[in-house]
């Protein structure tokens, strides 16, 4: 039953406002077609120059209205949005799209929209304008369809606003609204009018400085009945209830682009936003109503889902199969990798997540290929099948988007794993990798805390890693005496530094271009013997060696040399360039990258100079820095250690992070002095 139809069933109804001055501190905002050309004849904006359009306003109510006629709530969304486009880059956002809601033969409706683009044109104001009939509608899903449209004629210096009306009866359902964008914002404003009879809460998230209001108007609503007394006689009755609506208002101003900086994962997890939750609702005369989801409900849905938990209850097609995998193996460890290891060979990962197999596992085991769900699905099933204590895990993908634990909401997640318990621990598992193991999983699941889903055993767990991954790189530079410079390199990468360097080599590149990335590193020199290898038992490890050419690879002045340590491959640029930082840095795993160089060097030189030893951290060791140089001769052995143990620094902690790298790329840059003996 819709929430219109679980009101009341009343023939008129007629509401009154009783307060209309609500907020002192509303913002200004032009009503539309006003205030134009002073915009229109401004080229920067202070707050940001750099910017190729700027978000004028952005207006929007979300009010929660009682329709007399029909006798039920609906939810009334308005929104009106002027932009300023600045460079020809600018014009693309004058694409836009209005999200439209449905479920089953419930939609929401555009039922008013009008857009202008304004120009100026030998000083005066043209004006060109779409409808309706301009707006096309196209299907997202089965929940969603996004109603686009493009404004007329914009180009650079251009002003255009766009204005609309939703009418929806999903009044359960609150749409959140996004402050932030890629371009800077001068003004947000956010309004919801809610009846009392719905209790929603609220959240705002995100770095930027969101103000709010609330307060509160009488209302009335006068309902009429017809009540029939003889065949063509009746009265008609009335009554009036009266009740409260809460106004709350959200604002901000002078909002800035969100750009992406170094180190951040997914930017849409820092947005600045607000988003609604209903909790219950009270109409006079009934009950209250939940809404509120908890996460064991949320799990008990999905175990009895038919396209996820109840697909674990038919895996007999497996039993065989797996019976005769295992026979041999008494050790539960050895009988987990062995069905993992065949789930990854038999089903080829068709490259979409989902939260919910498409078709059933039994399907894509036969096939030979499925979407994440069916992959991990199965393998959850085939370690049951193996006798062990298995389960699926969802998540969401970096590129999805954080979870929240106070969030409850299975639509969040779009991915799903395979967990077991080992000898009292959890093993994590996702069969879709080409070059993943268990406990080492794809570095797209890295992505905070995912949540484990089997009866009686619903709670959180922590993906992210923390253990070290290590690299070890060995480097032999020689200089000759006509001071030419090659190197031979031989480099080695463990657990998530394996991984990271498998996807460069084999999966981001081919080989042709990961030599060219190996050259760019040598001053673009020749670079032979490439070499690479790559294991997943006992770990997973990569193996890359090769010799370089490095032209230019020293700075010779006279009888002076000067030679930069690295050979090219130590961090040479600190990559927190910002004075300020506004989001956190994530650093997705700790690692530790060991560094050993020998160089030997021309006879005929002296040895004038060398790097000093050095040894810096922050506080807690949360990132560690050791330079150790030892001369034998003319031979000159360095050894470098940087190693990052916390993933995740928070924004307060950028001036010491920011500080540690400059202090890192002044101790990388010392330099190897020589001077020509004398005589030679």
């Amino acid at each position: 039953m819709t929430m219109r139809k679980q009101l009341f069933v009343l023939a008129l109804a007629a509401m009154v406002s009783v307060n209309s001055t609500l907020f002192a501190q509303q913002p200004d905002i032009p009503k539309y077609g006003r205030d134009i050309e002073e915009h229109l004849n401004k080229s920067v904006y202070q707050i940001d120059s750099s910017a190729n359009a700027v978000v004028l306003f952005d207006k929007g109510v979300s009010s929660i209205r009682y329709d007399k006629e029909n006798g039920y709530f609906y939810l009334e969304i308005t929104r009106h949005k002027r932009v300023k486009v600045l460079t020809k880059e600018g014009v693309k956002w004058a694409d836009e799209s209005i999200p439209l809601y449905k479920s089953g033969t419930t939609k929401e409706r555009l039922s008013r929209f009008q857009a202008t683009t304004y120009n100026l044109e030998n000083g005066k104001v043209k004006s060109e304008k779409i409808n309706l009939r301009s707006v096309i509608e196209e299907e997202v899903s089965d929940k969603l369809d996004y109603a686009k449209f493009t404004m007329p004629q914009v180009k650079e210096g251009s002003v255009f606003e766009f204005s609309y009306t939703v009418v929806s009866e999903f009044t359960y359902s609150l749409q959140p609204w996004v402050f932030q964008s890629e371009i800077p914002t001068l003004v947000s404003f956010y309004t919801v009018v809610i009846p009392e009879y719905y209790i929603y809460n609220h959240r705002l998230s995100g770095y930027e400085n969101i103000r709010q209001e609330k307060t509160k108007s009488a209302e009335i609503i006068t309902f009429s009945s017809f009540q029939r007394e003889q065949k063509n006689t009746g009265n008609v009755s009335s009554q009036n209830v009266k009740y409260e609506t809460e106004w709350q208002m959200y604002y901000g101003y002078d909002i800035p682009a969100l750009r992406y900086e170094p180190f951040t994962d997914n930017i849409n997890n820092y947005i600045s936003r607000v988003d609604f939750e209903l909790q219950y609702t009270r109409f006079p005369g009934q009950i209250h109503k939940s809404y509120a989801l908890d996460w064991n409900t949320a799990t008990r849905t999905l175990l009895e889902h038919i396209n996820f938990g109840r697909e674990l209850e038919n895996t007999g097609f497996l039993k065989e199969e797996i019976t005769s995998l295992v026979a041999n193996k008494t050790d539960n460890v050895q009988k987990m990798l062995e069905v993992y290891s065949q789930i990854n060979k038999k089903i080829k990962w068709n490259n979409r997540y989902s939260l919910f197999a498409d078709n059933r596992i039994r399907k894509a085991y036969s096939e030979g290929s499925g979407n994440s769900a069916e992959v991990n699905l199965c393998l959850v099933a085939a370690l049951r099948e193996a006798g062990l204590d298995a389960f699926p895990i969802a998540l969401s993908t970096r590129s999805n988007g954080l979870v929240h634990e106070w969030e409850v909401s299975l639509g969040k997640f779009n991915h799903v794993i395979a967990g077991a318990y080992l000898n009292g621990n959890i093993v994590t598992m996702d069969a879709t990798g080409n070059y993943s193991v268990p406990n080492i999983l794809p570095l797209e699941c890295l992505n905070g805390k995912a949540r484990i889903v089997a009866p009686n055993r619903s709670e959180w767990i922590d993906l992210d890693p923390k253990a070290a991954s290590r690299s070890n790189c060995m480097v032999q530079v020689s200089v000759d005496t006509s001071l030419n410079v090659s190197c031979s390199v031989n480099e080695l990468y463990y657990n998530y530094q394996a991984l990271n360097k498998y996807n460069r080599i084999f999966v981001d590149n081919n080989p042709e271009t990961f030599q060219k990335s190996l050259s760019s590193k040598h001053n673009n020199g020749t670079v032979e013997n490439v070499k690479t290898s790559h294991t997943l038992t006992p770990v997973p490890q990569v193996k890359v060696s090769y010799n370089a050419e490095m032209p230019n690879g020293l700075i010779s002045r006279g009888d002076m040399v000067y030679i930069t340590p690295g050979a090219g491959l130590l961090p040479t640029e600190n990559p927190f360039v910002s004075g300020t930082r506004k989001l956190p840095m994530n650093f997705h795993y700790p690692f530790i990258d060991n560094y050993m160089f020998v160089y030997k060097l021309p006879q005929g030189y002296e040895i004038q100079e060398v790097p000093q030893n050095a040894r810096f951290s922050l506080p807690d060791g949360k990132a560690n820095y050791v330079k150790n140089v030892l001369i034998n001769g003319n031979d000159v052995t360095m050894n470098f250690s940087i190693s990052i143990m916390q993933t995740l620094f928070l924004p307060e902690e950028y001036a010491q992070v920011k500080e540690f790298f400059d202090q890192l790329i002044a101790a990388n840059s010392q330099m190897i002095v020589l001077k020509k003996s004398e005589g030679k």
